[in-house]
């Protein structure tokens, strides 16, 4: 029964990523324990999740609100692994993986920077590239790319557009102020329930910030002004870019 609760799982993680980890910082999270890498920059959630039984690829995850919800960490691979193989296929250097990088990068420095929304799921960020991917694929750069994303997503949020993979509405209807369903288990709104009007606009802002900033990276790609390219994606992106973003 204990590995049905939450907290107790969480604690029980936190161990784990101490004994593991014991020199990198950590920090629970509504469902998570967060590590945080600072020689790289990087940060990582383990997330508790129950098996389902008599089905090796579903697992249960389990809410800050007590809800449980089928998943499948497999089929989220296969999902993403399809549209990393397609990319693949297209001539040039920009990769489908590459852009979701770049784009969850992004988040973490504008979570840094939130007034009101602390925390956007990795899961509401893969979908939306996922999306957006299967609308645009991949341009012959990554600024191009990530212009047309980012001012893609930006008009998904603002108007608050559904966001599905080849599911029938009147089978799986909307819920809450904006809907982005699993693609495993498209009973899943994979938007927080806590998140309000104020939000979304949030997050609306983000997009569009980030939308019109690759379009001044653009324009000054095309002028072969790199210093003002360069200032906008620091903006973006942080100061880490000059030393990557080669």
């Amino acid at each position: 029964e204990e590995g049905k609760n939450l907290d107790k799982l969480l604690g029980r993680f936190d161990r784990y990523a101490a004994a593991s980890y014991p020199n990198t910082e950590r920090m629970p999270t509504k469902s998570s324990i967060r590590l945080d890498f600072k020689a790289s920059k990087l940060s990582y959630d383990l997330v508790p999740m129950l098996a389902v039984e008599g089905d090796d690829n579903a697992q249960i995850l389990i809410r800050a609100d007590g809800e449980r919800r089928v998943t499948s960490v497999q089929k989220h691979i296969d999902f993403v692994k399809t549209r990393s193989d397609q990319s693949n296929k297209v001539p040039g250097r920009v990769k489908f993986h590459e852009v979701v990088r770049l784009v969850k990068w992004w988040r973490e420095m504008r979570q840094s920077q939130s007034k009101v929304l602390d925390e956007v799921p990795t899961i509401v960020i893969e979908m939306l590239c996922a999306k957006a991917f299967d609308v645009h694929h991949v341009d012959e750069t990554y600024t191009d790319t990530l212009h047309a994303w980012f001012g893609q997503c930006a008009d998904w949020v603002r108007n608050r557009r559904r966001i599905d993979f080849n599911v029938d509405p009147s089978k799986e209807p909307s819920n809450g102020l904006w809907t982005v369903l699993d693609p495993v288990n498209p009973k899943n709104n994979v938007v927080p329930p806590s998140w309000t009007q104020r939000k979304l606009d949030e997050l609306t802002s983000w997009f569009e910030d980030a939308r019109d900033r690759m379009a001044r990276v653009v324009a000054a790609e095309v002028q072969g002004n790199d210093v003002a390219a360069l200032g906008e994606l620091v903006e973006l992106f942080g100061t880490a870019i000059r030393d990557h973003g080669a």
